[in-house]
C-alpha cells in the first residue's frame, strides 16, 4: 500500500490557509464564520483538515495546484482523485468517507458555494455509488494460535529470536491475551505493567478500569 499523503496546513495555498483560519476562529456570535467549525469535536475537525490536505496533495502531484484547491473541485477531477486514492489501497468505504469529509471541509472553507454534487455523483448517493464490500477475513483456530504462543514463550525463555528472547516473550504475552481474553486493540494498547498487569501470589492478573472498556464495565 502506498503511503497516505496529506499536504500540511503550512504548505496550503495562501487563500486556503486564510479560509481555514476564518472557518476555525472561535465565533463571537451565531452567524460568525467560525460557528459551524466550533460545533465539531477536535478530532472531527482534524479529519477534515487531513482529507482536504489529501485533496491538495493530489492536485499538487497532478501539477494543477495554484492559488487554491477550492476552485478546482469538479466531477472530472474528483473521478481522478478517487482513482488515485484507490490506487493507494483504499476501499469503497474509505473512499466514501473521504468524499464526505472533503465535502464537509469545503463547506467550512467556502460556505457560500454548492458542493453537494460531491455527495451525489451522477445523482446517486455516494454510499450507493461506492457500495461497501466486506473484506475477506481468514480465521485461524485458537488451538493453532495457542500452540504458536507456547512456541514463542519457549523461544523467549531460551533466549532465542530478537532482543535475546525478550521480544518473543512480549509477543507471546500479547498474543496469549488476545487469544484467551480478546480485548479491544484500544484496550490492549492502553495496558501498562504494574497498572493493568500485576503479579499476585505468583500469578499474573489482568485488570481494566471502566474508562478503558467499551461498555464501561471494569474487568477484573
Amino acid at each position: 500500500m502506498k503511503p497516505r499523503l496529506s499536504l500540511p496546513l503550512a504548505l496550503w495555498p495562501e487563500a486556503d490557509r486564510q479560509a481555514w483560519a476564518r472557518a476555525t476562529t472561535p465565533p463571537d456570535s451565531l452567524f460568525d464564520a467560525g460557528y459551524a467549525a466550533s460545533r465539531l469535536r477536535p478530532r472531527s475537525l482534524q479529519i477534515l483538515l487531513e482529507v482536504y490536505g489529501l485533496w491538495l496533495d493530489y492536485l499538487h502531484r497532478q501539477g494543477s495546484l495554484d492559488t487554491s484547491g477550492m476552485g478546482l473541485v469538479s466531477p472530472e477531477r474528483l473521478d481522478s482523485f478517487v482513482a488515485d486514492q484507490r490506487s493507494r489501497g483504499n476501499n469503497n468505504s474509505t473512499l466514501a468517507k473521504r468524499l464526505g469529509s472533503l465535502h464537509a471541509a469545503l463547506k467550512l472553507l467556502a460556505p457560500g458555494r454548492d458542493f453537494s454534487f460531491i455527495l451525489r455523483p451522477g445523482g446517486v448517493p455516494v454510499s450507493r455509488a461506492l457500495p461497501h464490500r466486506p473484506r475477506r477475513v481468514d480465521t485461524v483456530p485458537n488451538q493453532v494460535l495457542f500452540q504458536h504462543v507456547l512456541a514463542l514463550h519457549e523461544a523467549g525463555l531460551a533466549g532465542n529470536a530478537y532482543a535475546k528472547g525478550y521480544a518473543a516473550l512480549r509477543d507471546a504475552a500479547v498474543l496469549g491475551i488476545l487469544v484467551t481474553l480478546a480485548p479491544r486493540v484500544r484496550s490492549l494498547s492502553a495496558m501498562r505493567l504494574g497498572q493493568h498487569i500485576r503479579k499476585v501470589d505468583g500469578v499474573y492478573q489482568l485488570t481494566f478500569e471502566a474508562e478503558d472498556m467499551k461498555a464501561h464495565d471494569p474487568l477484573a
